[in-house]
């Protein structure tokens, strides 16, 4: 197999990898060589590609037409209607099509607000139908949601359990909380030293080296002096060409960059990490159904996202409530948890079983069938390598 051209024609690269190639062999060429260091650095993102403008990667490889960006306009749109009208048409799907839903729930703030909108809406017929899929992190890290709302109410599964491929896809309609990083506004990480200065509101324009010195700031030893200006410079080139109305600050600027770059990929987390079987394909129907039934993979809630940019981190003074508090007021209002409503934050919400599975078997990259190559395999490594040396940034 020509893997150069299995790369250009891929549905996802895990560019984790390419960083490893990095470490242990430094690549000559610096563009190269700052790509394969961008998965260290680069806030949750495995793989880069635009979905709208110009953004060069090493493997020109094209974006999931499943995964579009809609007309970006101002709605007025209440994010309370959003989700009970979310869970009721994909309730009706479900039926429609003799599906169960699984729902994967981390206990975070995005998958618990996905959770509440079916608790809310479903009938107690219709909650039969839902599984939520879970690990003892999950548990821990929303104990009180799981023993009020979950033990002994609804079916569980545990994650080591679930397996993605077409069985499965065949069986269940799968439901989680990605990406509502980006619905509920970008990850705070990168801007949060400029907080107390309230320069997190800057234009965007102008102030690019406030955004590029997250990156040097990042004393670890993946720190890499030259990055944060050569990346930022190239994704601040794409967001001028397409010039959003209400991309204005640099709270802006980084939720662009999570909506347009890394939105398909981190809805495909599942594709990548829950296999058992990364040399089986997964069928393209079952594909497109996944993509349609992507909780947050509408028009209306990414357009609720961009009409309500400045609202976001309205609250941010408030410290930890500030957080996705949109969100969180949601959860309240089904809960009424004032602890998890006031001190809950943004963590990483995986289980080591997940790590474990993603970390040990996780392909190079997988192609139009989600059949994944591994790094091992013959030419694999080396085409990716070439693309790097050759890569023009």
């Amino acid at each position: 197999m020509n893997h150069t051209e299995g790369i250009r024609n891929s549905i996802a690269v895990d560019n984790h990898l390419i960083a490893d190639f990095n470490t242990h062999s430094r690549i000559q060429n610096y563009n190269g060589h700052y790509w394969g260091k961008f998965a260290h650095l680069v806030i949750g993102a495995k793989d880069l590609r635009a979905r709208k403008g110009k953004f060069d990667t090493p493997w020109q490889a094209p974006v999931d037409d499943m995964y579009p960006m809609p007309e970006l306009r101002f709605v007025d749109y209440r994010l309370a209607d959003l989700f009970d009208q979310r869970a009721i048409e994909l309730n009706e799907l479900a039926k429609q099509s003799n599906k169960k839903i699984a729902l994967m729930w981390s206990g975070g703030i995005d998958s618990t607000a996905v959770l509440v909108s079916f608790l809310k809406n479903l009938s107690l017929a219709d909650l039969d139908n839902l599984e939520i899929v879970l690990s003892t992190e999950s548990i821990i890290e929303n104990f009180d949601f799981y023993k009020n709302f979950i033990s002994s109410k609804l079916r569980c599964l545990h994650l080591s359990e679930f397996d993605m491929c077409n069985t499965t896809l065949e069986k269940y309609m799968l439901v989680h909380g990605d990406p509502g990083d980006c619905v509920f506004g970008p990850t705070s990480p990168a801007f949060r030293h400029l907080f107390a200065t309230g320069r997190h509101n800057f234009p965007w324009r102008g102030n690019l080296h406030l955004i590029s010195e997250f990156f040097d700031m990042d004393q670890s030893i993946n720190r890499e002096i030259g990055f944060g200006t050569w990346y930022v410079n190239r994704a601040s080139r794409n967001l001028e060409e397409v010039n959003p109305e209400n991309v204005t600050t640099i709270t802006d600027w980084w939720w662009w960059h999570y909506f347009n770059f890394k939105w398909p990929t981190a809805i495909v987390r599942p594709f990548m990490h829950l296999r058992k079987d990364y040399k089986a394909p997964i069928d393209r129907k079952h594909r497109v159904d996944y993509a349609n039934y992507t909780y947050f993979n509408t028009d209306a809630f990414q357009q609720w996202s961009y009409s309500n940019l400045k609202n976001h981190f309205k609250h941010i003074d408030q410290g930890k409530r500030g957080i996705k508090w949109e969100a969180k007021k949601y959860i309240f209002e089904f809960d009424k948890n004032d602890m998890y409503a006031n001190e809950k934050i943004k963590i990483a919400s995986k289980s080591p079983d997940f790590e474990l599975r993603s970390l040990s078997v996780s392909p190079l990259y997988y192609d139009q069938d989600w059949i994944g190559y591994h790094p091992w395999e013959p030419g694999v490594k080396k085409a990716a390598v070439d693309m790097l040396e050759s890569f023009n940034g």
